[in-house]
């Protein structure tokens, strides 16, 4: 679950960030380039989920799928754990004056 939340993450940021260029050409190249990108991690991931008992994965689909999805995984956690110390370094202050009291 929190494989998927991490991609779609991520696919948003960047889908944001590609909004914000002022040329109407970027915006394009970087959604399609966003887009590709998607179309090749489920090329990447599909043939790592075997749906026939004939055919087991290949070890070089499953580290490229693998390599994907941990790097999204770790980047995300420290997006999310750089947010987490934001916000406490934010409630320190406030902490601290009411411990003086």
């Amino acid at each position: 679950m929190l494989i998927c939340v991490s991609q779609s993450y991520w696919f948003m940021r960047t889908w944001r960030f590609a909004s914000r260029a002022k040329v109407s050409l970027f915006q394009v190249l970087s959604r399609t380039l966003c887009v590709a990108s998607l179309g090749l991690l489920v090329l990447a991931l599909y043939p790592s989920f075997s749906f026939s008992t004939r055919r087991r994965p290949d070890w070089r689909d499953m580290a490229l799928s693998g390599l994907w999805i941990s790097s999204a995984l770790f980047a995300y956690l420290s997006v999310k754990f750089v947010a987490l110390a934001a916000w406490l370094w934010d409630q320190a202050p406030r902490s601290l004056s009411a411990l003086k009291r």
